[in-house]
C-alpha cells in the first residue's frame, strides 16, 4: 500500500483519544496526514513515500503496543526518512521511548526525536486520578507542545525521553500514587492467582444494549456480535476503547471492579476515530 500526499505523515494507533488527539495537533502544524494504523491490517507492506514520518500511540505496559510494533515490521523505504515518535503514557514512560528507538533501528531506520508526553491514565487503578490532576496533566501537554512542534519542524535530533526521576519521586511517593493503587492491583492478582488470565476478560452484563459500539471501536477488529451481544476473540490489544466508549458502561473485566474511570479525551468523539478508521489510505 502507498500513500504519496504530504510531505509527512503520522501513523497512529488510539483506544481512547490521547493519541489521536496528539496525532491530529502535531499534524496541524507540520502540515501532515494522520493514518490510523488499522487501515493496514490486511496489508503485508507498506512503503513509506514521505519525507517526514512520525509515529504516535499508547503506552502499554512500558512499551509501544504490540500492534505498533507489528506495523514497523511493515514498512518499506523507511531508511534515510526522517523519523519521531510520540508515547502518550498515565503513570510512568519507563524505557518505552528507548525500546521504540530500537525497534525503529531493527526496521531499518533512524528515530531523531522520541517524546514521551503524560495524559489521563484510562485503565485499571485510573479511578484514583482526580479530574484536577487530569487538568493539570492536560496543561503541561500545552506547555510543551510548542517545543515538539519545533523540534519536528526543524527536522532536530535529541536523545529520546525517559523517566525522570524527581517526576517519579513526585507521582509514586508525594502524590502517594503506588499506595493508591494497592488495593486494585491486589485485588486482580489474587483473581488471576486463583482463576487464571481469562477470569478478567472483558465481559458484557445485562445493561448492554447490543448498540455495536464496541465491535465498531475496537481497533484490532477482536469483537464481534452474536445474538445481539458482543463477544471478545483472543487478540486484545488492551487499550479500553471497548469499555470506556460504551454508552451503557456494560462492560467489565470479568465482572471484576478494577476502579477504572470513564474517560476518553474531551475533545475527541467517537465519530471522530471512527471516520478516520473509514478512510483506507
Amino acid at each position: 500500500m502507498n500513500i504519496t500526499r504530504k510531505k509527512a505523515v503520522i501513523y497512529y494507533f488510539t483506544g481512547t483519544g490521547n493519541s489521536l488527539m496528539v496525532a491530529e495537533t502535531i499534524a496541524a502544524h507540520i502540515n501532515a496526514d494522520t493514518v490510523d494504523i488499522s487501515a493496514f491490517d490486511d496489508t503485508k507492506e507498506v512503503a513509506m513515500n514521505h519525507d517526514i514520518a512520525g509515529f504516535v500511540f499508547p503506552v502499554y505496559d512500558f512499551k509501544a503496543p504490540e500492534y505498533m510494533q507489528k506495523f514497523l515490521t511493515k514498512l518499506k523505504n523507511i531508511e534515510n526518512k526522517y523519523l519521531f515518535a510520540v508515547g502518550t503514557y498515565g503513570v510512568a514512560p519507563s524505557k518505552c521511548m528507548l525500546l521504540f528507538q530500537e525497534a525503529i533501528q531493527k526496521a531499518g531506520g533512524k528515530l531523531s526525536l522520541g517524546f514521551a508526553v503524560q495524559m489521563p491514565h484510562n485503565g485499571i487503578g485510573s479511578g484514583i486520578f482526580s479530574e484536577k490532576q487530569n487538568r493539570e496533566t492536560f496543561s503541561r501537554w500545552d506547555k510543551r507542545k510548542g517545543d515538539i512542534f519545533q523540534a519536528i519542524a526543524s527536522r532536530e535530533s535529541r536523545p529520546v525521553d525517559k523517566n525522570n526521576p524527581g517526576e517519579l519521586l513526585k507521582i509514586y511517593l508525594l502524590q502517594g500514587t503506588v499506595f493508591k493503587m494497592i488495593p486494585t492491583l491486589s485485588k486482580m492478582l489474587v483473581k488471576v492467582a486463583f482463576h487464571g488470565w481469562d477470569s478478567i476478560a472483558y465481559t458484557a452484563g445485562d445493561k448492554c444494549n447490543g448498540c455495536e459500539i464496541c465491535e465498531k471501536i475496537c481497533p484490532v477488529d477482536n469483537i464481534h456480535m452474536q445474538d445481539g451481544k458482543p463477544f471478545w476473540s483472543d487478540h486484545c490489544a488492551n487499550c479500553f476503547a471497548c469499555l470506556q466508549w460504551c454508552p451503557q458502561s456494560a462492560i467489565t473485566p470479568g465482572n471484576t471492579n478494577l476502579n477504572i474511570k470513564k474517560y476518553h479525551h474531551p475533545d475527541i468523539s467517537l465519530s471522530d476515530i471512527l471516520k478516520k478508521r473509514e478512510v483506507k489510505s
